[in-house]
């Protein structure tokens, strides 16, 4: 016969029984679920840094066509002050104020151009932060490209961004105040001929963009 005490007293142990939880287990379901912030705020970035580019180009455009409206006026007034009595007038002035909302606008396009240097450093810094996110690493995102690939590209893009940007600063600053037409030229084509957002980085965007092409087909 069966003791209903000693029956009862196993129930209740076998139910006290620990239960083991494999630490290999747990790793992997914390590695799954940084890969998956990673890939979330990855998206983010990526998208991101292609508006930046687009507005990038923008500003190559418009920026080049402030330029060259400068340069013609300042051009036509250097002639005039070279050439003429006009230039010994008591009203001429190479500060025409035809010319301020173009030196205004070219001042503005040299900041956006800035800014986004800036907010693509900031990019690059969140994504080496997700890089000391366990099992982010080694994750393929898209098609061929792990974490480290993007933050190489982004540290290549922010440094040229940067560099560029200086230039178009400096650019707005003193086009205006060319008092050659050499200098006109010089400060002209330093827009219009890029040193660092080149061919070279149009050429990244593309590897960049064919490696988005599979965002949407994970």
């Amino acid at each position: 016969m069966v003791d209903s005490t000693d029956t009862q007293d196993t129930a209740h142990n076998n139910s006290l029984s620990p239960v083991w939880y494999s630490p290999s287990s747990n790793a992997k379901s914390t590695a799954d679920s940084n890969v998956l912030a990673c890939k979330a705020r990855l998206e983010v970035i990526t998208k991101t840094t292609i508006e930046h580019f687009q507005k990038w180009c923008l500003t190559d455009k418009r920026g080049l066509q402030l330029c060259l409206h400068i340069e013609g006026i300042k051009t036509k007034l250097l002639e005039q002050m070279n050439t003429s009595t006009e230039g010994n007038s008591s009203e001429f002035t190479l500060y025409p104020a035809t010319m301020k909302p173009h030196c205004n606008n070219l001042s503005i396009i040299a900041t956006i151009c800035r800014d986004i240097a800036v907010k693509t450093k900031e990019s690059l810094k969140q994504l080496k932060a997700l890089s000391k996110l366990p099992g982010s690493c080694n994750e393929i995102f898209y098609r061929s490209w792990e974490l480290d690939e993007f933050i190489a590209f982004l540290t290549e893009l922010a440094g040229r961004y940067e560099k560029e940007a200086e230039i178009r600063l400096a650019v707005a600053e003193n086009l205006p105040h060319c008092t050659t037409r050499s200098d006109l030229i010089r400060w002209t084509s330093a827009w219009e001929y890029p040193q660092y957002v080149d061919s070279y980085v149009h050429s990244l965007f593309k590897y960049f963009n064919e490696e988005l092409e599979n965002r949407n087909k994970g």
